[in-house]
């Protein structure tokens, strides 16, 4: 107490002095504590309400969905979901022989790199020999790299209406001239239907 000033220290002891000789002072400081004290433990009560409401209105609904309530919300999401995989399977490559396709699908590739104004080093077919007939058809494709021919190539994929999958892309910006691989994967309508 001996760094504290003067005038607190008078304060303090003024105090105690007051706290010491009346009773009445003493009760009303308990009384004041004890009403906060109840206050405090009131609010308690009504957010335990609240949260035993709560808890109740969870279980509640827990209870329903397991017991199959809420079959109408998934019999409606197993109906978008087929209307998502009817679209996506009419956006697949169709074509029963499987060398026309691959043949389509060179050559729309080298329309696209020329429409964006790159040069094809590299275009073909990747064989997997353990592969199935119907299974996807995957190209690799190496061109000449210039960025804004890359990004309009990458945006004439984007809004292609039957999508080709970007499996890897590659930059070999060492070599000379610079290059971009691209592996693709284009998904037949015989394998898209076979998954399900």
């Amino acid at each position: 107490m001996s760094g504290m000033p003067d005038a607190l220290r008078a304060s303090l002891d003024q105090f105690r002095a007051q706290w010491q000789a009346s009773a009445l002072l003493r009760l009303g400081i308990g009384l004041a504590f004890s009403l906060l004290a109840l206050e405090g433990l009131l609010r308690l009560m009504d957010a335990s309400d609240a949260w035993q409401a709560q808890a109740t209105q969870l279980r509640q609904q827990m209870q329903s969905e397991a017991q199959g309530g809420s079959t109408a919300l998934w019999q409606e999401r197993r109906e978008q979901a087929e209307v998502a995989l009817a679209a996506w399977r009419e956006r697949q490559w169709q074509g029963a022989d499987t060398g026309l396709l691959e043949a389509q699908l060179q050559d729309q590739l080298r329309d696209l790199a020329g429409k964006a104004r790159l040069n094809v080093r590299e275009l073909g077919v990747l064989r997997n020999p353990g592969a199935k007939a119907d299974a996807a058809i995957r190209l690799r494709l190496q061109l000449e790299f210039n960025r804004p021919g890359l990004l309009a190539l990458l945006a004439e994929f984007e809004r292609m209406e039957t999508p080709l999958l970007i499996d890897r892309l590659h930059l070999r910006l060492n070599s000379q001239p610079q290059i971009v691989e691209l592996e693709l994967r284009a998904v037949r309508a015989a394998a898209a239907g076979k998954d399900s």
